[in-house]
């Protein structure tokens, strides 16, 4: 591991600050994040079955460490579909939701953000009037509702989840803007005659790509447990598409006959989380060390 490390600084040396991020926790998540997300992008390859194949003469096969079959790795569900091919196929699914998620409303929080601390004023008040809004929404209560009176499809979720999740990117981008306005750089743009587009996509984003990337990989985090709370209540995902969240809906009333068909989803969304986690707090760390 230390040699993998230290490897990994020379080599990315070049980039500023680079090594002082990339700490154990960042390479033990990023790791564990990259494998589940080539895992989902191969899996229409790598799966042994069709997720949606069903097999009722297979229903219920408990996985190998219970007992099982070698032809179905981690069993299969009530419908006799294979569990670890719908496993792979649901990993595709939630990090493609959480990342979505997380991209739209970076958009919309980082744009408010810049905008409301770069012209102050107004401005800066109606941005903080609606990020206190947003705060002051109780985000399950309202998801439920919307998603129960407009529907379920992935696109919607995805906006729904994005509209939710944008405060903490206004925040941060807002905050480090104030503190960027007055640097010597952003001046020197100012009396060149650059305008405050240019300004602040040139001078003052690029600045805020450390601090708003550690905000990204918290909130894809908070999407994917949004998403399957929505799932596991029947306003998320729905077959025949698959996610973790459906996976652990549709197990539920198995809970006290085969626990293994909760307990394989919901150990996968534990280590995604617990990875990116992982890895935001090894970047947490690397950005203090730079301060």
């Amino acid at each position: 591991m230390n040699a993998t490390l230290s490897l990994l600084r020379r080599g990315w040396s070049g980039y500023p600050g680079f090594a002082h991020t990339l700490s154990r926790s960042t390479f033990f998540g990023g790791s564990i994040v990259v494998a589940i997300a080539v895992c989902a992008v191969l899996s229409p390859w790598i799966a042994p079955f069709s997720p949606d194949a069903q097999q009722l003469t297979q229903r219920l096969v408990p996985p190998v460490f219970l007992g099982g079959s070698l032809a179905h790795p981690l069993g299969t569900d009530a419908l006799g579909r294979d569990y670890l091919s719908r496993l792979l196929a649901g990993a595709k699914l939630t990090l493609f939701i959480g990342l979505g998620a997380t991209v739209i409303s970076a958009l919309i929080g980082i744009s408010m953000g810049m905008v409301a601390g770069y012209f102050r004023g107004r401005v800066e008040t109606v941005v903080g009037f609606f990020i206190n809004v947003r705060l002051s929404m109780p985000i399950m209560l309202i998801m439920l509702s919307l998603v129960g009176l407009l529907g379920n499809s992935t696109a919607l979720i995805m906006i729904v989840l994005s509209c939710f999740l944008w405060d903490r990117f206004a925040v941060v981008a807002r905050s480090i803007t104030l503190q960027l306005q007055d640097r010597e750089f952003v001046l020197a743009a100012k009396a060149a005659g650059c305008t405050d587009l240019r300004i602040l996509i040139g001078e003052i984003l690029p600045n805020l790509a450390r601090p708003l990337l550690v905000v990204a990989t918290l909130e894809v985090a908070h999407a994917i447990l949004l998403e399957s709370a929505l799932s596991f209540l029947g306003l998320g995902v729905k077959s025949p598409s698959v996610s973790w969240g459906l996976m652990i809906a549709e197990a539920k009333d198995y809970v006290f006959f085969e626990a293994w068909l909760l307990n394989i989803p919901g150990a996968m969304i534990f280590i995604l989380v617990g990875a990116i986690n992982l890895f935001c707090e090894g970047l947490k760390a690397g950005s203090s060390s730079l301060r």
